[in-house]
């Protein structure tokens, strides 16, 4: 519309030869009347010629003679896109007119103009429809397209010839029939077009029915076959709901078996599995079923089977061989179900009819299938069956294991017997519980039972039994011995409504047996301390015994001026006398104190102690042996604070100390033994005894606080003193080293928290 109001108001001549308009109008009608209609969109006019024409004389009266026409062609003629074909063929005149409309004056007079027009509408006139044609389904505008090229030629003559000879009247007149053959010769193009579409229909037609015979043909033979497609589908039917009652592996193959005997009477049906190289009978209904169940003892094989299995394929016994697991049956088939199971038929005469070869290889396609799926599922539920029993057997170990954690982790009978009690409540739920003691005193009748047998026992309905529940309402009753190197260590009994079960027996088991090696412990570790004390106190004694020859010295010295003073009394005056005596004997009653203050046992309360007081008393009490031996005490004692330590155990360290010193030096050069006591800034007290013997070795150095180790000869060493003395100062807190293993003149270190 834009574009035909352009034209219409643009500037054009003023009058129309009436004649010549009259002529070109008259000629695009009839043209227009007559125009081809082309497949899909579209009509082949020579009309536009008539158009350009008049243009050249009138643009106005071209676009009015256009319109009137292609509106009078588009009302007359049929087509299936009438607006896209007068678009078609209006759009390009319009615009070519449009344009020429304004840029004609500037061209100037003479065929110019006619050539500017030809510029103008042959791109548009080539290029719209095309584009207009793009709206059209893909058939369609295939159609359009190959009938466009086929008139391409006669559309370009009659748009170049139409303004050269239609400037005139005559001219116009002459042009008329050979437009009207330019259609002619279109017309013609389009009735080839379609004898060729209608000859490419009839070649598809001709295949169409060559496929449709060969569909018939096929349809015959599938007809053929539908009878005996219909009595295996229905056979198929069958084994389905048979095989959809047996959903785990096992039950599949044995309604196989069951099935291939309805189809097949057989003397022996059998279903082997490869299984590491061997074939096992799975299930099988045979005569031969002693030798199938012992079929790897008699390392017999069913060499079909094999066969049948290697090939995928029906396999039929040829000719029977030796060492055949199914002697006996010279006719015989095997079917293989998947690539590990196949299936036997087996008969002692007669033979398998081609139909029941055919049942069976059915069987075989329906029940194959759903072989390695059952057999997965399975496999996978065993495996699920032993992760939750592993995982329970682990749970119940576990808490076996932490109670036996609790078990051990203490020494005292009392703390042991109550945690052995919460450890079985928190395994084996009870409503009752007693601990009978290994002296069975007033023990129930099921404790003495026990006890007897060693084994443990286990009562699910005690109204059975002859012995009564622990308590009222109980009904089950679980009794374990508590038995550890063959000795009774209690009985333990559990008593519920409900009934216990073997998991829990085996729990109380393990917990049992822990218990009792939890107070057998318990009984050593207080017989160890029995002993232990009696080691510290033979030690002590040992030493004594090598004091009692210096002791007796010390003691006859006042003894003897107490004799002496007594004798004098009879004689001269008795105060100076009683004096003496009286001194004596106190001195020789400050040594036996000592003596037996050291010899008595150790067990005492800890008090504020001085380290160099007690070195002091120590050399008083066996000053007089080293002296004997001519052995020289040396004390360097310094200012030390008090530690809380028991007097008399230190006492026992530094004799000791003090003795080994005295023995070592013995083999040295000189007999100078160094006793130093002193305090370090961390808060520690140190002694330190120092003798000038030929020291100790790093070899034995590793040994020589182990408990029984000694260096010197049989019965002058028992090889305590050091391990006791050890003992005595890591239970104080503090600890006992060689300061120079391997060097001459040995060096012990005592240090202690201050």
């Amino acid at each position: 519309m834009v574009l035909a109001l352009l034209v219409l108001a643009g500037p054009g001549p003023a009058s129309l030869p009436l004649l010549n308009g009259v002529i070109l109008l008259l000629s695009a009608l009839l043209l227009e009347l007559t125009a081809v209609a082309m497949p899909g969109m579209g009509f082949f006019s020579a009309a536009p010629a008539c158009y350009l024409a008049l243009a050249l004389i009138s643009p106005k009266a071209a676009l009015l003679a256009a319109i009137l026409c292609l509106t009078l062609r588009t009302a007359a003629l049929p087509q299936s896109h009438r607006l896209l074909s007068a678009l078609a063929d209006l759009l390009p005149l319009t615009l070519a007119l449009s344009v020429f409309v304004w840029l004609a004056p500037a061209v100037g007079p003479s065929l110019a103009p006619a050539f500017l027009l030809l510029d103008l509408y042959l791109p548009a006139s080539w290029l719209l429809p095309e584009l207009l044609a793009g709206t059209l389904e893909r058939e369609e505008r295939e159609r359009w397209g190959r009938f466009q090229h086929r008139t391409r030629l006669a559309w370009f003559a009659l748009r170049v010839a139409a303004p050269a000879l239609l400037t005139t009247p005559v001219g116009g007149l002459l042009l008329v029939p050979g437009l009207m053959a330019l259609q002619w010769a279109a017309r013609r193009a389009l009735i080839s077009y379609r004898a060729e579409e209608r000859e490419e229909l009839r070649d598809r037609l001709e295949r169409t029915q060559q496929a449709a015979a060969e569909v018939r043909e096929q349809q015959q033979r599938t007809r053929r076959d539908l009878a005996g497609a219909i009595e295996e589908s229905l056979l198929k039917e069958e084994l389905a709901r048979e095989l959809a009652r047996s959903s785990d592996y096992r039950g599949r193959l044995e309604t196989t078996l069951r099935l291939a005997r309805s189809l097949v009477p057989c003397r022996s049906a059998v279903i082997f599995e490869e299984s590491e190289g061997a074939l096992l009978p799975v299930v099988f209904h045979s005569p031969l079923a002693a030798r199938l169940e012992g079929s790897l003892l008699l390392q017999a094989d069913e060499p079909i089977v094999r066969q049948a299995l290697a090939a995928g394929r029906p396999t039929r016994l040829e000719a029977p061989g030796p060492n055949r697991l199914m002697e006996g049956e010279s006719v015989a088939l095997a079917v293989p179900l998947d690539g590990r199971t196949a299936l036997y038929v087996g008969l002692a005469a007669g033979d398998l009819t081609s139909q029941q070869q055919r049942l069976l290889g059915v069987l075989a396609g329906v029940v194959g299938p759903g072989l390695e799926p059952a057999r997965e599922v399975d496999r996978l539920a065993r495996e699920a069956t032993r992760s939750q029993v592993l995982e329970s057997s682990l749970d119940r170990l576990g808490q076996v294991l932490q109670a036996t954690r609790e078990l051990s982790a203490t020494l005292d009978r009392q703390d042991l017997l109550r945690a052995l009690g919460e450890s079985a409540a928190r395994l084996v739920p009870h409503s009752t519980r007693q601990f009978v003691e290994s002296t069975l005193e007033h023990a129930p009748e099921v404790a003495l039972a026990v006890a007897e047998s060693g084994r443990p026992l286990l009562i699910d309905e005690l109204r059975g039994s002859r012995f009564p529940p622990l308590s009222p309402g109980e009904t089950s009753l679980l009794a374990l011995p508590l038995k550890a190197e063959n000795q009774l260590q209690g009985v333990l009994l559990l008593g519920r409504r409900q009934e216990f079960t073997r998991e829990e027996l085996d729990q109380l088991e393990l917990l049992a047996l822990h218990g009792a090696l939890a107070l057998s412990n318990v009984e050593a570790y207080e017989r160890l301390r029995q002993s232990e004390a009696q080691l510290v106190q033979a030690s002590k004694l040992a030493a004594v015994g090598q004091l009692a020859a210096g002791v007796a010295h010390e003691l006859n010295t006042p003894l003897g001026a107490v004799v002496l003073a007594l004798d004098t009394l009879e004689k001269e005056s008795c105060g100076k006398a009683l004096t003496i005596a009286r001194d004596a004997a106190r001195q020789a009653r400050s040594i036996v104190e000592k003596l037996l203050y050291y010899s008595r046992e150790g067990r005492v309360g800890r008090q504020p102690t001085d380290l160099n007081q007690v070195v002091r008393d120590t050399l008083l009490l066996i000053g007089n042996q080293l002296r004997l031996d001519k052995i020289e005490v040396v004390c360097h004692l310094g200012e030390i604070p008090q530690v809380e330590a028991s007097a008399n155990e230190m006492q026992q360290v530094v004799t000791n100390l003090i003795l080994n010193a005295r023995d070592a030096s013995l083999e040295g050069h000189r007999r100078v033994i160094t006793v130093t006591t002193g305090a370090r800034a961390a808060g520690e007290v140190f002694l330190e005894v120092r003798d000038q013997g030929p020291g100790i070795s790093s070899e034995v150095a590793t040994r020589i606080f182990d408990p029984f180790f000694t260096t010197k000869p049989v019965g002058r060493g028992t090889g305590l003193g050091l391990s006791v003395s050890s003992q005595i100062v890591a239970a104080h807190g503090g600890r006992l080293e060689l300061c120079n293993p391997g060097q001459p003149g040995a060096c012990f270190g005592m240090t202690l928290p201050a």
